[in-house]
């Protein structure tokens, strides 16, 4: 496939989860490195398109009503906007059938997807090339779909340009809550029970790194739930952790963006900061960092053992693994990325 014109067409159907999509922001950079001339767009769900909307190399963002495929009337309506779109090429690092189906919808001539297992369901039917993943990693599995295109993956890149005032809201928080450099941004949430820590033991590691390195850390939320287990951590951890406020994900990229370390377990915030290039210290129970954590040899990852079982079955479960991870462990990889983060400062200032 060349690019001699500026007429081809590539769509990016990668609909649901934060996480997930973050860690899809590096092929749109591959396909804009391959076929410099395109137009690239990327039908998602709401919220990340609004964190979407923020990567240079996406021309368009295709937002499809939310609960769309729940009814006729909803797969009608993104029916309508993925053919307004006219892809040439779709890419479903998806996989699904709910991925591959609006792909397929789309009208566009050549569908690219992932061949079984990581196929699912009805979607390797759907695709017209299927490409077998050969990497464990999600970030380097969806690159392997360039093969499709005659493209060969490099190196993942990211890059989320922030609007001003998502940047001067981060800022005003900063300076109105008194963080000195460096801060930690704790995030307790999770979309599985399975994936939550213990709001007191997220207490306990800000007090102790407050107490021993003078860091504070301030705790971001999203919904009643997790303002609830914020709220926790922050009155069990009195002048070490802070309530953040209400934020937008761009809000809170802009947050991340100026902290020292994330901490929490596999969610949208931690494939965020990642995306941020903050690095994290990351507690995995019913996941596995090597397909899903955050990429590259930045980050800290703690895992007691793997919370084995079908997807449905790690979806209910309660958080045995992550229990089993203790306070000094955590604390202990909080000490090493702060003197990660002193020495590398030390080398820029030499």
């Amino acid at each position: 496939m060349s690019d001699e014109s500026t007429s081809l067409r590539i769509l990016i159907v990668r609909l649901s989860h934060i996480g997930d999509c973050l860690l899809t922001i590096p092929l749109a950079f591959a396909l804009r490195e391959a076929f410099p001339r395109a137009t690239i767009g990327w039908a998602t769900e709401p919220p990340s398109d609004q964190l979407l909307a923020c990567v240079p190399e996406v021309d368009q963002v295709l937002a499809l009503p939310r609960k769309w495929s729940r009814s006729v009337s909803g797969w009608m309506a993104a029916r309508r906007i993925v053919r307004n779109f006219a892809p040439d090429v779709t890419l479903d690092p998806q996989s699904l059938t709910k991925s591959a189906g609006l792909a397929a919808l789309s009208g566009a001539p050549t569908r690219i997807g992932l061949a079984r297992p990581e196929g699912r369901e009805l979607a390797p039917w759907l695709a017209t090339g299927r490409i077998a993943a050969t990497k464990p990693h999600l970030v380097d599995r969806t690159l392997e779909l360039l093969h499709g295109l005659n493209r060969q993956p490099d190196k993942p890149k990211w890059n989320l340009v922030l609007p001003s005032a998502g940047q001067e809201f981060a800022e005003t928080l900063v300076r109105e809550e008194e963080f000195a450099s460096p801060f930690v941004v704790i995030n307790p949430g999770g979309t599985w029970p399975a994936k939550r820590w213990l709001p007191g033991r997220f207490a306990e590691v800000a007090t102790l790194v407050h107490r021993d390195r003078g860091v504070r850390s301030l705790v971001v939320w999203a919904g009643d739930e997790e303002r609830r287990w914020a709220e926790e951590i922050a009155s069990r951890a009195p002048g070490a952790a802070v309530l953040a406020p209400k934020t937008s994900l761009v809000q809170l990229a802009a947050i991340l963006q100026k902290a020292a370390f994330y901490l929490g377990g596999d969610s949208g915030p931690m494939h965020l900061s990642q995306a941020m290039g903050t690095p994290c210290v990351a507690l995995f129970g019913p996941t596995l960092p090597s397909r899903c954590g955050p990429y590259g040899p930045d980050h800290i990852t703690l895992q007691r053992y793997y919370q084995e079982g079908s997807c449905r079955e790690r979806r209910s479960a309660p958080n045995d693994a992550l229990r089993a991870i203790d306070v000094a462990e955590v604390y202990e990889a909080c000490l090493r990325l702060l003197e990660r983060i002193d020495q590398s400062a030390r080398r820029e200032a030499a």
